[in-house]
C-alpha cells in the first residue's frame, strides 16, 4: 500500500530559494536556518552585493556552512 501511495501520490517539488532575492524569512523556513543565520545572509548581501555561488553564500559570517551544502538543491542565485 505504501508503495502505490508513494508511486500515485507525489509530492509537490520543493520550490528553490534565490537567495539574492529571498527575504530572511523566507531564507529561514526555506532552509531551516535560524533568524540569526537568515538575517545575516541577507546583511550581507546588502552590503556586499549578489552571491555568484554557494561558496560565496558559505562566507557569511555566523552561518553554519554544512547546513548551506545540506540544502545546495534548493538554491539558485
Amino acid at each position: 500500500m505504501v508503495d502505490y501511495l508513494a508511486k500515485n501520490y507525489q509530492g509537490d517539488a520543493l520550490p528553490r530559494i534565490n537567495v539574492n532575492k529571498a527575504r530572511a524569512i523566507e531564507l529561514e523556513s526555506g532552509l531551516t536556518l535560524k533568524r540569526s543565520e537568515a538575517a545575516a545572509i541577507v546583511d550581507y548581501r546588502t552590503k556586499h552585493g549578489d552571491f555568484k555561488s554557494i561558496e560565496d553564500l558559505k562566507k557569511v559570517p555566523g552561518i553554519d556552512a554544512a547546513k548551506i551544502e545540506a540544502k545546495k538543491d534548493r538554491l539558485t542565485f
